[in-house]
């Protein structure tokens, strides 16, 4: 059981929750009696805040904005400028073929989640096979850190992207949770719209049967 911290940020963003009422949200209720700590699930919390409930695996976009941080039981010892240098790092081995070099940057019980693996890959040795891979195909792709946003135990990073795909450049932004235990990234979770990418794939791929 995961236990989840809201935390409000300006603008909107694009959340994807696989069991929404497998998350739950601790938080503080003051009255008359003094504070003491409620539990309430992410499906029940969003309903509360929108007027409506949530449907696994669907796409929900959360006005306010709520933005879920999960702590593990680790601090961050990083403060932002530290932590936008990490992204940094981390981010440019992504590109040119690196995966033994980008996997360093994860825990040895590291899990990884993105749009391709929504019940996520658990463990160095399944996250550096699929990297392995991911890489091998998108061996020039950019990634860029725009912004970081420090919670406890981690950071949510936006970022910038550059995929050449078939002739064209497939440019997106996006979110990633990032949880560490020191400099060592222990739940990773990739969110961005993938629709112009899967298009260009499938053209590409199109393109290809015609060929041969």
């Amino acid at each position: 059981m995961f236990s989840v911290q809201w935390r409000i940020v300006s603008g909107i963003y694009l959340l994807r929750a696989p069991r929404a009422d497998s998350f739950r949200i601790q938080k503080t209720q003051i009255g008359e009696q003094g504070s003491k700590q409620v539990t309430q699930s992410f499906a029940e919390r969003t309903r509360n805040i929108t007027g409506e409930g949530l449907e696994d695996s669907a796409l929900y976009i959360v006005r306010a904005s709520m933005v879920m941080h999960r702590g593990n039981g680790q601090v961050s010892s990083m403060d932002k400028q530290q932590l936008f240098d990490f992204a940094k790092e981390w981010l440019a081995t992504w590109t040119g073929n690196r995966p033994q070099e980008l996997i360093e940057f994860y825990d040895d019980q590291a899990t990884y989640y993105d749009p391709a693996h929504r019940d996520g890959l658990h463990g160095r040795d399944a996250i550096l096979e699929y990297f392995t891979g991911l890489l091998e195909v998108y061996h020039d792709w950019v990634w860029e850190p725009l912004e970081v946003f420090p919670t406890e135990g981690g950071m949510t990073l936006k970022w910038k992207c550059a995929i050449p795909v078939a002739g064209e450049v497939i440019c997106e932004t996006g979110l990633d949770i990032v949880m560490l235990k020191g400099r060592k990234i222990t739940r990773n979770e990739v969110y961005f719209d993938r629709t112009r990418l899967v298009a260009a794939v499938q053209a590409k791929k199109r393109q290809h049967r015609l060929i041969h």
